[in-house]
């Protein structure tokens, strides 16, 4: 599943390294009660604070010395997902494939895994190293890689539901980001095969997730890997509920970039919901192979969607309120200063900047322009200190979109048309960047409406849809538009 990735980065395998650690953690082994304490510490424990769960999970890795297999994959994807947490996208990949790669070496132990249960743990866990390494890849608009490396994991499912929806979520997500590439592209055969599957994937989900019920996998799993019955969650309900979220929500973000807004707000109510069991399932567990923390981020995104679909409606108040609980979602994943929060914080200031309170609009502008490290950018920029770059904190199709918004908002303010100027010039540099996708067959304008959109004079745009867990946006597809 990783050739493409590794192609891309040879050295990558050898990238990472870990810090020397005391003799007396030498004596730990790769029991998976000792993995889960050390994933449980920096996941739960450190939450937050991505340095401490960084040096905890290396001195996890170093104790298991040269091992390899599960028990050191499972440490070297926890430690790529807090990276990507900081935004450290290439070496979350490293680490991610680094797992990859120790997934195809076999244990010196079973563990008390039968054979068909460390199959199904490894394809698991090899699934979400694809995840990270796709979503990472998407982050930054690598997005011919990203279709590569979905394609592989489509193309090597096996045959277990959980890793077929799994892939499916790569393919809806990965396609939607590839839509409208140009001919041009030197890989267009491969994404017009990978947006023709989302397109077929997505009609037979629309017919089947809603209904769909949940089937615990064909061989009993290990308590490192099912969920365990509760009062008021079963194994069955929880492991549904783990499979549907992740494609119930990429499903909903593809409909609603459709235009296709009451089909949508099925598919993402089931996904908010789906996430919170998933969640609980999570929580009752040591150390869940999917951390908690995804669940939070599907469950936000979720709501996002949720909100964006009823302020294409022109519902505000209701959007409002969906914003407000996506926001709470979203600061419990890791932090209220972590890059994703601006997403949900840029679309309250467009919520304000339509009811007309603009002073909390800007409010919402300027803080979302703080938490993408876009106002220090800026201000860099203009000294002449600043590379040409922008900060890697979300796809610059997002900073381009906050920039142009508090443009929009400062050109109806008195005596602000300097400060305006200047976001408007960042917004169309950041809107260059944002890949073929965007910038080769719209200005920003067409999008998001031009600069006089808040006055009531101007035009306005498509529109957009943004989406946090890959935190970047795609253009509402006019020709597809319905409300249906």
């Amino acid at each position: 599943m990783f050739k493409t990735l590794f192609a891309m980065a040879p050295a990558m395998r050898d990238r990472v390294t870990v810090p020397v650690i005391p003799p007396t953690w030498r004596s730990l082994t790769s029991s998976s009660d000792t993995v889960n304490e050390f994933i449980k510490y920096a996941h739960r424990d450190c939450k937050g604070k991505m340095e401490e769960a960084t040096d905890i999970l290396r001195s996890g890795i170093s104790a298991l010395g040269t091992s390899s297999g599960v028990a050191c994959a499972r440490l070297h994807l926890a430690l790529a997902q807090v990276r990507m947490e900081g935004s450290y996208l290439s070496e979350a990949r490293s680490l991610a494939t680094k797992a990859a790669f120790m997934l195809l070496q076999p244990d010196k132990s079973s563990g008390g895994l039968s054979q068909e249960q460390d199959r199904q743990l490894r394809s698991l866990l090899t699934m979400q190293c694809s995840k990270l390494c796709v979503k990472s890849l998407l982050i930054e608009g690598s997005d011919e890689d990203a279709c590569l490396m979905a394609a592989e994991a489509v193309g090597t499912s096996s045959g277990n539901r959980a890793h077929g929806l799994e892939c499916l979520s790569l393919s809806l997500t990965t396609s939607q980001a590839a839509e409208g590439a140009g001919p041009h592209q030197s890989r267009d055969v491969l994404l017009q095969r990978l947006r023709t599957l989302a397109e077929s994937s997505a009609a037979q989900m629309m017919e089947e997730l809603p209904s769909m019920p949940p089937t615990p996998p064909s061989t009993p799993l290990p308590s490192i890997i099912s969920e365990p019955s509760s009062p008021s969650l079963s194994t069955t309900s929880a492991t549904g509920s783990s499979q549907l979220a992740g494609p119930q929500m990429c499903l909903g973000l593809w409909l609603l970039s459709r235009g296709s807004y009451l089909a949508a707000k099925e598919h993402l109510q089931l996904a908010a919901c789906a996430a919170k069991e998933a969640l609980a399932a999570a929580l009752s567990q040591p150390a869940p192979l999917i951390s908690e923390s995804e669940w939070q981020e599907v469950e936000a995104s979720s709501l996002l969607g949720l909100a964006q679909g009823a302020m294409a409606q022109e519902q505000w108040g209701e959007a409002e309120e969906l914003l407000g609980r996506s926001l709470k979602a979203a600061e419990e994943v890791s932090s209220d200063k972590h890059p994703r929060i601006a997403l949900v914080l840029m679309l309250l200031g467009r919520v304000y900047a339509r009811t007309a309170r603009v002073i909390f609009a800007e409010g919402m502008y300027r803080e979302s322009t703080k938490l993408l490290q876009l106002d220090s950018w800026l201000s860099m920029k203009q000294m002449g200190r600043s590379s040409s770059t922008p900060p890697l904190t979300a796809h610059p199709s997002v900073l381009a979109m906050v920039a142009w918004h508090f443009h929009q908002l400062l050109t109806v303010l008195p005596n602000r048309g300097g400060e305006a100027a200047r976001w408007e010039e960042c917004a169309k540099e950041l809107w260059s960047k944002s890949g073929a996708a965007l910038a080769s067959h719209y200005n920003i304008q067409e999008v998001l409406g031009d600069s006089e959109r808040l006055k009531g004079s101007g035009k306005d745009g498509h529109g957009f849809i943004l989406s946090l867990h890959i935190r970047r946006a795609f253009i509402v597809n006019s020709k597809s538009q319905s409300r249906a």
